[in-house]
């Protein structure tokens, strides 16, 4: 028949093509070899049925001499390829590196049963014994190759939707497992309900299937060029290597596993049936709102990640504790430090600032301005400090700016219609017509202010975010006493919208000179060095309101300095 003829032809030829393919991925990388061997088993097995059904060179088995032998071959094809499909996925996907002693003894069974298959088939004549024997050999091969490539396609799938295995890749290792154990394995029972040429395509469906769909799939993206098992195999390796304590717990909080550190910490050999409260003296749920846990006199900060089915319903939780001790004791010297800063050095610069005002020469003045100085650092760690405690509200930033500058000022001493120069000086937004601007003096210095005579020029329109008030204020008097300390005669405040996301940026113009690099450093690098550092803690507390603020700092000195605030709207 033309069909069968042309159906063997194909899966002959397929094989063929197929054993070639399987050369290009026989590399020694993790799953290479079994994938290549995977296909290449498949390509041999294929052009062995082709061959063999063309020529009827199979013999048929003794107990069923009407059928012919070469529906019997695919069944080789299933027992020979599922052990390397196996290992394969198993491999590929990082659950395996080589083989375990249970894993093989389960491949060995299975092949046992299998070759007793074979011999059975074409060995028995159809007594009793013989009969028995081809029953619970095929059983027993079966429904073990059967559960190994349920395993491995799961291994698969459940490995798809990273950034490495695609369902590309995914699909095109599926195809040819899928179609070897659905077609190959039903040709003896096509060929008893169907015809001969029902059989031949059957057979023809695995090999075609493959070279058509998967080999196309793969060229596109080389399966091997990075690999699943690196992301597995590394999470592993971070609970493995991580110095956090982890435990994982069932929903009973029991635990179920823990890492080497919690063995370090904790104990080895944890019994089974323990409980993480007989561990860590609290359970999970306990431990979710729990600030500090203390372990043999250490501090650890606990961490609980809940763990849920498709269906949300909780399956137990992943419990991790960070040693947090150094932090604590660094967190507890700079609070002395800083109590000391704003209680004790304040009530003694007080002291010497009395005595120092009994002084008329010019020795008193320097005292004073000094003890002035070492007073303002006390208030900037207080005010720093205050940063920490955090609370969002809706906030008009124009009246914020007007309070700012209303701080480095006498008052408003002249109001201006719009002047687009002004707004633009420091990107602001286009105002209305009508809209005034406040021009406001700072003061005259008699008493050792800085700035006498320079003007503040405010060119903000109303504008509302949801923020945080305080550090908003204490970024923007950072930002406009610098200006107003440095400023030659003018210092403009102005504000404008963000251009790719909710919020404002406020921008602080002054025409002096410019920053100089030791005070600029504050906005640009993470810590203060013996040979550049700021005379204070000015642009360090703005630098440090506008991170409470979750927005971002930049500086300009082409042409006097810009220091520009972004404001993220937090609503």
């Amino acid at each position: 028949m033309i069909v069968v003829d042309v159906a063997y032809v194909v899966t002959a030829a397929a094989g063929v093509g197929l054993t070639a393919v399987a050369v290009r991925f026989d590399r020694d990388v993790l799953g290479g070899r079994s994938f290549a061997w995977f296909l290449g088993l498949l390509g041999v097995w294929s052009a062995v049925c082709g061959v063999g059904g063309l020529t009827g060179v199979f013999p048929s088995p003794r107990a069923t001499p009407a059928v012919p032998g070469v529906v019997f071959m695919p069944a080789v094809g299933v027992g020979t390829t599922t052990v390397p499909l196996l290992l394969f996925a198993l491999q590929y996907t990082g659950r395996i590196t080589r083989p375990g002693r249970r894993l093989v003894g389960l491949l060995a069974v299975m092949l046992a049963a299998f070759v007793v298959w074979a011999a059975a088939v074409w060995g028995r004549s159809g007594d009793g014994v013989g009969t028995v024997v081809l029953v619970g050999a095929s059983v027993g091969w079966s429904v073990l190759s059967l559960a190994f490539v349920a395993v491995a396609v799961y291994a698969l799938v459940d490995a798809v939707g990273g950034t490495v295995l695609g369902w590309t890749e995914a699909i095109a290792v599926i195809v040819p497992a899928a179609t070897i154990n659905t077609a190959w394995r039903v040709t003896t029972f096509v060929y008893q309900i169907g015809s001969e040429s029902a059989t031949a395509l059957t057979v023809a469906v695995p090999p075609a299937a493959t070279l058509l769909v998967t080999v196309p799939l793969l060229a596109r993206r080389d399966p091997f060029e990075t690999l699943p098992a690196v992301g597995r195999r590394g999470r592993q390796a971070a609970i493995r290597e991580t110095d956090d304590i982890v435990v994982v717990v069932d929903d009973d909080d029991t635990v179920v596993e823990v890492n080497a550190a919690a063995e370090a910490t904790l104990g080895d050999g944890i019994p089974g049936e323990t409980a993480v409260a007989d561990l860590l003296d609290a359970t999970a749920a306990e431990l979710s709102t729990t600030e500090t846990v203390r372990l043999d006199g250490r501090a650890y900060d606990p961490q609980v990640s809940w763990l849920s089915d498709h269906h949300d319903r909780r399956l137990g939780a992943v419990v991790s504790l960070r040693d947090v001790t150094a932090r604590e004791s660094r967190e507890q010297r700079l609070s002395v430090l800083n109590r000391v800063l704003r209680h004790n050095v304040r009530n003694q610069m007080d002291v010497i600032r009395a005595h120092a005002e009994a002084l008329d020469d010019d020795h008193g003045v320097a005292i004073r301005e000094t003890v002035d100085t070492v007073s303002k650092l006390g208030s900037d760690a207080r005010t720093v400090a205050r940063l920490a405690d955090s609370e969002t509200v809706s906030v008009r930033i124009d009246e914020v700016v007007d309070g700012v500058v209303a701080d480095h000022c006498e008052g408003v001493t002249a109001t201006a219609t719009h002047d687009a120069t002004v707004a633009e000086s420091v990107g602001g937004d286009e105002l209305d017509d009508g809209d005034e601007l406040d021009a406001r003096v700072v003061a005259d210095g008699s008493d050792g202010t800085v700035g006498d005579g320079v003007t503040v020029t405010t060119a903000v329109p109303s504008a509302t975010v949801t923020t945080d008030e305080r550090a908003l204020r204490v970024a923007l008097d950072s930002a406009v006493a610098n200006a107003v300390e440095h400023a030659d005669s003018q210092v403009t405040v102005g504000c404008r919208e963000r251009e790719t996301a909710d919020g404002y940026v406020v921008a602080v113009a002054d025409d002096g000179p410019g920053l100089p690099a030791s005070e600029r450093a504050a906005l640009e690098v993470d810590r203060e060095t013996q040979l550049e550092h700021a005379t204070g803690l000015g642009l360090w507390k703005l630098r440090w309101a506008v991170e409470a603020l979750g927005g971002t700092v930049s500086v300009s000195t082409d042409d006097g300095t810009t220091v520009s605030v972004t404001v993220p709207d937090r609503g």
